[in-house]
């Protein structure tokens, strides 16, 4: 199907617009600020719907706008009007035999393409953009927004998964280690009890030498007792002999008796705090080592399945069916003829980007050129040329300040179909006036 009448009304910057095209190329021309934009604007919203919408579709001081399409091809005649007030928008589709669709959207739906697949702007899109558009348009056996969708998610993972092993490797390299660690920990509880007994064992030692220098001042008290009591020598006496006794006892113990020294097993308790801390060190940094080595493992299989994948795309890619011989994706690079797109001609990107865009549009055959102005004569003849050959519409918005091409926007009006002024040497010059039959003629001006 093709257009075939577009009246709109009182839509952003135009008041009232009715266009009849004719030919494949349709010019929609005038200066800057007249309203170009908001021709193809319309027809794009009426058919594509909502979602390419402005805020404000109303122009400024009116209360409601409207578009109608008449779509004409097999097997009949389509009517689509949208219409916009302050509460909302509405759609219908009907036949010309009168007949209204229930789900006008999703008639439209199944009717339309990609009809904002632009050629010109596909020209000029980044290498990645573009390989990007072509494997969207591409017909493959395989989901390739799957693929790019788990493609993002293992790209996000392996992030993670680096980032992982770099933090616990920085940990492991944080933790020094003494040479010779041993692989068991030092009892140190056994060690805290030596030290423990060692300490009552001096205890008593201690409390033993006290008791013998209270009993040898009882002695000396005695003798100067039976000095001055000779009445209680025999008792005094006894008592000495008894007490002479025990401290012979308590010599003799007190030679036999040895303070064990606590300062050896308190550098051994040191000694093996700082081995055991080692050994916790030793153990942590074994750690740290085993899982970067699982976090850099589960990067390395992340990045095996992105590898394979992209080695899937481009056996799917070579496998798809693409509308035009040549055209191929190597490396996230489209080419075209084995080289890149962007080294082609300016010829060769103008027809390749045409064909993706009739691809794109099989039923609805209908393109938008939005940069029309960028083209030089050779480029538009080529457009016009390829529309003509393969039965498609090209309505291009063009920068034209003379008058004389395409259908002329002014302030918001059709301003009129121009005509191209007549040549002044009619024998020679004929040749150069484009007619509709010329395999040159550039189709489309409204005339």
């Amino acid at each position: 199907m093709k257009i075939i009448q577009l009246n709109i009304e009182n839509f952003k910057r135009l008041t009232a617009v009715e266009i009849t095209p004719d030919g494949s190329l349709i010019q929609i021309t005038g200066k800057n600020a007249q309203g170009k934009t908001s021709v193809l604007d319309a027809l794009w919203v009426a058919l594509e719907g909502l979602r390419g919408a402005p805020i404000k579709p109303i122009r400024k001081g009116e209360e409601s706008a409207r578009i109608t399409v008449r779509l004409s091809g097999d097997p009949s005649e389509m009517i689509v009007t949208r219409r916009f007030s302050e509460k909302g928008s509405s759609l219908t589709v009907e036949s010309t035999d009168g007949a209204i669709y229930r789900k006008p959207q999703a008639v439209l739906d199944a009717l339309i393409g990609e009809l904002s697949f632009d050629p010109l702007a596909f020209v000029s899109m980044r290498p990645d953009a573009q390989a990007a558009e072509l494997i969207r348009l591409a017909d493959t056996d395989m989901d390739l927004e799957e693929s790019d969708r788990l493609d993002a998610e293992d790209f996000a993972a392996r992030t993670d998964e680096n980032r992982e092993a770099r933090r616990f490797a920085e940990s492991a390299e944080q933790i020094l280690l003494p040479e010779n660690i041993p692989d068991t920990p030092v009892d140190a509880a056994a060690l805290s009890e030596s030290i423990e007994a060692a300490i009552a064992h001096n205890s008593e030692i201690d409390a033993a030498a006290s008791r013998l220098a209270g009993m040898r001042t009882d002695k000396g008290n005695l003798v100067a007792t039976i000095q001055g009591l000779k009445d209680q020598i025999a008792a005094a006496e006894k008592r000495e002999t008894e007490i002479t006794s025990k401290i012979h006892e308590a010599e003799e113990a007190a030679k036999k008796a040895e303070r064990i020294d606590t300062e050896p097993l308190r550098l051994q308790m040191r000694a093996a705090a700082a081995t055991n801390a080692a050994i916790e060190d030793a153990k942590r940094k074994a750690g740290y080592v085993a899982q970067a080595a699982t976090h850099e493992a589960n990067a390395k299989n992340l990045t095996e399945a992105m590898e394979q994948r992209k080695v899937l795309r481009r056996m799917a890619i070579s496998k798809a069916k693409l509308p035009i011989d040549g055209l191929g994706l190597e490396d996230g690079v489209v080419t075209f003829g084995g080289v890149p797109f962007s080294q082609a001609s300016s010829a060769e990107q103008i027809k390749v980007s045409m064909a993706l865009a009739m691809a794109a549009n099989p039923k609805l055959r209908v393109i938008r050129v939005n940069e029309g102005s960028l083209l030089d004569s050779e480029g538009l003849k080529l457009i016009a040329g390829m529309a003509e050959t393969e039965d498609y519409q090209v309505w291009m918005e063009r920068v034209d300040e003379t008058g004389k091409v395409g259908v002329v926007i002014e302030d918001g009006h059709v301003k009129g179909a121009a005509k191209p002024e007549p040549a002044k040497k009619a024998p020679e010059k004929k040749a150069d006036k484009p007619s509709d039959t010329s395999s040159d003629a550039v189709p489309g001006n409204l005339l």
